[in-house]
């Protein structure tokens, strides 16, 4: 993995990359736009505030939350202008909520990597995945592909250690498709712009400024150019190249949803009009928030004669205060009415149901808790949000078996090496020793002590890789009890096979392997019936196995008797297996 030299950037092939001019193209426009609901950034660089009033300014959410201007004062004149220009005080992340709701119920509990045919490269992929973080990588890429409808998601290898990059949609240019029907990149390019921090001046003062970072990544190539100013005209200069030896492209293009015609899926939000009704949620809370505010620490409105009120001086409320006027002069406290207010947050919790309704999406709240649902009632509220995870598991279980075949072809590419026993500067894909534990085959041996071998993992010539996804509402105990006896009772009928019904439990219980489960039943069963075998050679017998003894006796004393009584004679041998004289 030798770095190219500066000399030969002219010569390299992905040395003609600009910095890229995304103001006129829709598709970026709108993934930026997606992206700003996901951070709840909607309303920056608006020419208007969330409520209708112009502003000059055009900062940041949080900029402008720091601004002096943008909160409320007990000055009368700042509060005049102060709060038409900030943000709904009160937004509900509900974007967020959503997309995060679906990317718990697919990936909260990470699947189960199989190759039927070859354990060894089982073990090797989930070391891969264990060593480059890849589950929490996937979730991230996950929760980018259901705000912009796809994602990217990046293996390299850095000093010999696997690392796994999640990548938003906006940042990843695919110059050229491999395959068009699977969205597999030939080539793609990384561009973003990052804030650098510069060295400090005389005075150790320090600035960060926007650069613009670029990386590309070929079929054989991947390619790290320098960080340019976004300014920065003609092709940037190329700062590294080496070969990443994973035998294709190793942008792992991930979509939302499937779809055959366009890079993008569908985002978790579905529609630009539940866009929408997330804005409206956000204005109307904040209005609500207001109203409750005032109705908090309502404001004193004071009716009373002039002079009155330049003896007396302003009035005060509060603890230990007191107001008095005249008998014409008035005073009390401006509130909301108390419908209106009511009326806001039913309105916002009817905003925020539709919203969830549009999208597939359950959010169970406390008042499920304390409410008596039935069980199976509430396995149906998610069978519609079950669905939909359906769909977006399909792109997934794509994804996850392109990145298993780029780490196969890795392995076998450079090696793998123990990461403990390795030298120094050694070649290879360093991943933790394969441990095998070897249990004492000598029953009688208890005392005996496991023998732990290490070893480099292998890589097997698996090339299916079975993707096993555990369920996504686990029993509890006490259903998992009724299920158990609902399986005993099956069985019994002969409705269901004891093998269905520990695949059946498995899935139940979360358990991975069912294979393995009924592997060890049927070990611990051939255990014990040699020691019970065992155990009545030695002992004289285990209780019931005189009863076995002597039914096996009675079995074949009756078998002699049945010969005998066929014979006649009380038993006897009439000598009818002779051959008889013929009749005179």
């Amino acid at each position: 993995m030798a770095a190219s030299t500066a000399s030969e950037a002219a010569d390299l092939p992905g040395s003609a990359v600009c910095v890229l001019d995304y103001s006129n193209d829709p598709r970026q426009i709108a993934l930026l736009a997606l992206r700003s609901f996901w951070g709840g950034e909607q309303h920056d660089a608006a020419p208007a505030s969330w409520d209708g009033a112009p502003r000059s300014d055009r900062g940041r959410y949080l900029a402008e939350r720091f601004d002096y201007g943008a909160y409320q004062s007990t000055n009368l004149n700042a509060d005049a202008w102060g709060y038409g220009a900030r943000r709904p005080n009160a937004a509900a992340p509900m974007a967020r909520c959503v997309v995060s709701a679906f990317t718990a119920a697919l990936l909260g509990r990470c699947p189960q990597l199989a190759t039927p045919s070859d354990p060894r490269t089982s073990r090797y992929l989930a070391a891969c995945w264990d060593e480059c973080d890849g589950w929490a990588v996937l979730t991230e890429a996950r929760n980018y592909a259901g705000v912009q409808a796809a994602a990217a998601l990046v293996p390299a290898v850095i000093d010999g250690r696997l690392s796994m990059t999640a990548y938003w949609a906006h940042e990843m240019h695919v110059t050229e498709w491999c395959d068009a029907a699977g969205w597999k990149p030939k080539r793609a390019v990384y561009q973003d712009t990052v804030c650098v921090e510069q060295e400090p001046d005389e005075h150790g003062r320090v600035e960060s400024k926007p650069m613009v970072r670029t990386k590309e990544w070929d079929e054989k190539h991947v390619t790290i150019y320098e960080d340019v100013p976004p300014d920065h005209e003609g092709t940037i200069p190329v700062k590294t190249q080496y070969e990443h030896h994973m035998g294709r492209c190793p942008v792992v293009w991930l979509q939302n949803t499937h779809n055959s015609r366009e890079p993008e899926g569908t985002y978790d939000l579905q529609t630009p009009q539940v866009l929408e009704l997330c804005d409206q949620l956000d204005r109307v809370q904040s209005f609500a928030v207001r109203a409750t505010k005032a109705n908090a620490s309502p404001t004193l409105y004071r009716r009373d004669h002039m002079h009155w009120l330049q003896r007396g001086g302003p009035p005060r409320k509060g603890h230990g205060a007191e107001i008095t006027g005249t008998p014409d002069g008035d005073a009390k406290f401006l509130e909301s009415p108390g419908d209106g207010v009511t009326n806001s947050w039913v309105t916002a919790s009817k905003l925020r149901m539709q919203i969830l309704q549009a999208c597939n999406c359950i959010l169970p709240d406390m008042e499920w808790a304390t409410s008596n649902i039935a069980v199976e009632t509430f396995m149906m509220l998610f069978r519609q949000m079950d669905a939909q995870c359906d769909l977006l598991q399909t792109p997934l279980r794509r994804c996850i078996r392109e990145v298993c075949d780029i780490f196969r072809h890795l392995g076998k590419e450079i090696g793998v090496l123990d990461s403990e026993k390795a030298a120094p500067g050694a070649k290879g894909l360093l991943l933790p020793p394969d441990v095998t534990i070897d249990e004492p085959d000598d029953d009688d041996d208890l005392d005996g002590e496991p023998e732990i071998s290490t070893a480099p993992f292998e890589v097997g010539e698996a090339s299916f890789v079975n993707v096993i996804w555990p369920p996504r509402q686990l029993l509890s105990p006490t259903q998992l009890v009724a299920f158990v006896g609902a399986l005993n009772a099956a069985n019994a009928g002969g409705l269901v096979s004891k093998e269905s019904g520990i695949e059946a439990l498995a899935a139940a219980r979360g358990a991975m392997d069912a294979t393995a489960e009924k592997r060890r039943i049927r070990a611990e069963k051939a255990k014990g019936k040699a020691a019970l075998m065992e155990t009545g050679l030695t002992s004289g017998g285990m209780p019931g196995d005189k009863e076995v003894a002597d039914d096996e006796a009675d079995k074949g004393e009756g078998e002699e008797d049945d010969e005998d009584a066929a014979d006649g004679d009380g038993g006897d041998d009439d000598g009818e297996d002779e051959p008889k004289p013929p009749a005179e």
